[in-house]
């Protein structure tokens, strides 16, 4: 098992990313997968497709991290979990809020927001698409008048686009059996390492790895549940934590 660092110190290059304060694991298959598609040239338009929880928007972050002096233009991450009001105009301003473009004059916002990114050298991360579905003609019209600008997506569904790639995002891997080396898998380890945050002293013990196994099995893998579960470590034992999961 090894590790991948929090996001590198990010460059000169236009960017809104901030490093991560952690480190994530067992995602090297998937960022190299996801990296090569989005560095392929016919590639314009990638979603991350998962359920909550899954890691898209870690991963993400991390492509666009790692690909910052590729674009000249930028890389520019736009949360769209917070944009309640579902509409194009709206989705317009989101984006051009995050890479930092002023609207100015009376001409129509979405004229100059297309028009600016037009000649843009730029890698666009759109996180939490999936309550936006109903806007996507708006991707389609970047696609067609900004041809060097590429979207990297995710959301919990496809957006059925013609010309997307999609990346299904699955859990973490994690052993069947106890007699399993637990650091060969990524979740069992994300969960020592989440519950040594909260308790430096926490070591597993033999009798809790089939408990910690049924715990990441309970969870299906996600790195969300895995976190969330391992900061229990100081109230309870493992196995009640996956009797609590599992009611």
């Amino acid at each position: 098992m090894s590790w991948l660092p929090a996001l590198r110190s990010l460059s000169s290059h236009p960017t809104n990313l901030t490093p991560q304060p952690t480190p994530f694991l067992d995602r090297e298959k998937e960022l190299k997968e996801i990296g090569e598609i989005i560095d392929d040239p016919s590639c314009r338009l990638l979603t991350l497709v998962g359920p909550s929880g899954v890691g898209k928007t870690r991963l993400a972050l991390q492509v666009g991290a790692e690909r910052i002096d590729r674009f000249r233009h930028g890389v520019y991450c736009v949360p769209l979990a917070p944009l309640t009001l579902t509409s194009t105009q709206f989705l317009v301003f989101t984006i051009a809020d995050a890479i930092q473009f002023s609207f100015y004059g009376r001409e129509e916002p979405k004229i100059q927001f297309l028009s600016y990114l037009r000649e843009k050298e730029m890698l666009l991360i759109l996180d939490n698409f999936e309550h936006l579905i109903e806007e996507v003609a708006l991707l389609v019209e970047i696609l067609k008048t900004a041809t060097k600008v590429k979207m990297l997506v995710t959301s919990q569904e496809r957006l059925n686009l013609k010309g997307e790639w999609v990346y299904e995002v699955k859990g973490m891997e994690y052993p069947q059996r106890p007699e399993a080396e637990l650091r060969d898998y990524g979740a069992p380890v994300l969960f020592l390492e989440g519950a040594r945050r909260v308790d430096p002293s926490f070591q597993i013990k033999p009798d809790d790895i089939s408990h910690l196994i049924r715990i990441c099995q309970l969870v299906g893998g996600l790195p969300l549940g895995i976190e969330l579960a391992s900061a229990w470590v100081c109230s309870i034992s493992l196995a009640e934590i996956a009797d609590e999961i599992e009611q």
